[in-house]
């Protein structure tokens, strides 16, 4: 059971890298972290290929289109059996993809 966690970012590093950590602190293991960049002008790819985890993917759109957008598009992208949207200024209990 592999679980696709989907986000948008624009900027908000220092809380995404909070909840990248979340992410990787889950004791359920099958899962992808899909980090849509929303045209940040901070490094969100930095950040990202810094966590050194191959089940984060990274996308950038080169210029703003919206939340609604890049967390749809991050969804075209999922190949887990189930979908977790999250946002990069929300954390989740180690538990959370196991007891769901």
């Amino acid at each position: 059971m592999r679980v696709s966690i989907c986000t948008s970012v624009l900027n908000q590093s220092d809380y995404l890298r909070r909840m990248i950590d979340s992410v990787r602190a889950q004791t359920l293991q099958d899962w992808e972290l899909i980090v849509v960049d929303d045209g940040s002008t901070e490094d969100i790819k930095g950040l990202v290929e810094g966590v050194n985890d191959k089940r984060l993917v990274y996308v950038r759109f080169p210029e703003n289109r919206g939340i609604p957008h890049g967390l749809n598009y991050a969804f075209t992208l999922a190949t887990g059996d189930y979908l977790q949207p999250l946002s990069a200024d929300e954390w989740i209990s180690p538990d959370k993809l196991a007891v769901q």
